[in-house]
């Protein structure tokens, strides 16, 4: 199957864009990205629009000397030791699209709207597994140059394609997964955590007793998989009369296994390349 690559500087989708400028000698039509992966990579771990774009002007990692005294003119006296701060190649920030808080009773005003405030707010309640983030990526393109220039594995330097695109392409991968997996794991309101707690608690009491009563523990902790199947399936059919996105997952709350397999997705998968 043929894949459809873009390039890295100017590729658009209904669910993500690049817009990456790289160094006048690099052409940056040759470095390409594969935006049927990152959508779906995206789609998966609920990232409904990504933006990855560059910034040129970033700071890079660096060493300086530890100071170990001064002198008796009080000039620093640096020792053999070095402080190194190293700098990201890549920056992600995120925005959740949560249901409104929970609304507390405001007893200065009118403290009667506050049933009619909850009622509401129920009613707003959408599924954490519908639940989307927009994610913006920044490549820190001065930071990728300089560990190019110190990588001894590309010969032509920081004039290397495959050199440029292989960062790019960790740095992208990592972007997603880290945003990804915050967004699956974390991200939730006061309606979903609720949901999450009295589900999760209820099946660690059923598991206890299932072991007092000398119950197999695995027929519950099938039992507790299939529960939340079940939950994950009806959400799934109230997304689609919403017309929205779900991501089904058996677990109630934090979706483990979306993470777990986001974690390993992002580990190898290829988004970038040069051509």
């Amino acid at each position: 199957m043929t894949e459809r690559l873009s390039p890295i500087n100017n590729s658009v989708t209904d669910r993500s864009q690049f817009c990456v400028r790289l160094p006048p000698y690099i052409n940056s039509g040759e470095i390409r990205v594969n935006q049927e992966k990152v959508d779906g990579l995206c789609k998966f771990a609920g990232i409904s629009s990504l933006q990855v774009f560059s910034v040129d002007n970033g700071e890079t990692s660096r060493t300086s000397p530890v100071v170990i005294g001064v002198d008796k003119n009080g000039a620093g006296l640096a020792g053999k030791d070095v402080a190194r701060t190293n700098v990201p190649t890549y920056e992600v920030k995120g925005k959740n699209h949560k249901s409104p808080p929970f609304p507390w009773p405001n007893f200065e005003k009118d403290p009667t709207t506050f049933l009619v405030d909850v009622i509401q707010s129920v009613m707003d309640y959408r599924p954490a597994s519908m639940q989307q983030i927009v994610l913006k990526i920044n490549l820190n393109t001065q930071e990728i140059s300089q560990r190019i220039a110190t990588d001894s594995r590309w010969k032509n330097g920081t004039r290397s394609l495959e050199a440029w695109a292989h960062y790019l392409n960790t740095s992208v991968r990592s972007g997603i997964r880290d945003a990804g997996i915050r967004h699956l794991m974390f991200d939730t309101d006061w309606q979903n955590s609720a949901k999450a707690i009295a589900s999760n608690t209820g099946a660690v009491m059923s598991l206890i007793q299932a072991v007092e009563k000398g119950i197999d523990p695995i027929v519950s902790v099938i039992t507790f998989f299939l529960a939340g199947s079940i939950i994950g399936l009806a959400e799934s059919g109230y997304a689609k009369l919403l017309n929205g996105e779900n991501r089904f997952s058996p677990f109630v709350g934090p979706q483990i296994d979306r993470a777990l397999v986001l974690a390993l997705a992002t580990k190898t998968a290829t988004l970038i390349k040069a051509t």
